[in-house]
């Protein structure tokens, strides 16, 4: 027969193992509840080649208008442009001779959504996606000074657009030791930095 002691001991251990199971699932659900989203980053070129097919169902017409990168701060994966790639990018198709625009969602390497509006067009589309790595582009601009940005934009960003008829890809960071934003233009077919964009 247990004595009063064991009596009062037993329902007590058992309590004790029973918290210690509690506290370990609490621990287990909080760090599963506190790791990050992981989402993929992709380049340029491979945003352009997941929205192009999604506008030619819109329209079979649509032609490319301009392609810029967005800030996505909130994961772990997106290494921010630092090697030219990013996980969220808006790429906007238009229908020549029309106010009709598409843009195309590209995020964690996939089509995340599409919306069709009208605007007008203020410049001319392309007729061939540029094939020059943006990556190889951006080790010229880290190469004439142009660091990740931390203010106004988080990381380097790029946004091509054929402004004035002229093929031109930007790509945005800042300048040492400062928090502004600065940019600088290039050709987006050769490489060569763009005369007044403040990288000559």
């Amino acid at each position: 027969m247990a004595t009063p002691r064991k009596r009062l001991l037993i329902p007590a251990l058992m309590g004790f193992v029973v918290l210690l199971a509690s506290a370990n699932l609490l621990v287990t659900h909080t760090s599963g509840a506190a790791a990050p989203k992981l989402v993929r980053s992709v380049s340029m070129t491979e945003a352009y080649t997941l929205a192009e097919p999604h506008a030619l169902s819109w329209d079979s017409q649509a032609k490319l208008y301009w392609i810029n990168s967005v800030d996505q701060i909130n994961n772990t994966s997106s290494e921010h442009g630092l090697n030219g790639t990013r996980s969220k990018w808006n790429v906007e198709f238009v229908v020549p001779g029309t106010d009709r625009h598409f843009t195309v969602v590209i995020f964690d390497g996939r089509v995340a959504a599409s919306t069709e509006f009208a605007n007008a067009t203020m410049w001319e589309p392309f007729d061939e996606f540029p094939a020059l790595p943006v990556g190889e582009i951006l080790k010229t601009a880290k190469s004439l000074g142009l660091e990740p940005g931390t203010n106004f934009a988080f990381g380097y960003h790029f946004k091509l657009h054929k402004r004035d008829g002229s093929p031109t890809l930007e790509v945005i960071g800042k300048d040492k030791g400062s928090s502004g934003k600065k940019q600088m233009a290039f050709d987006p077919f050769n490489g060569k930095v763009k005369l007044g964009s403040g990288g000559e």
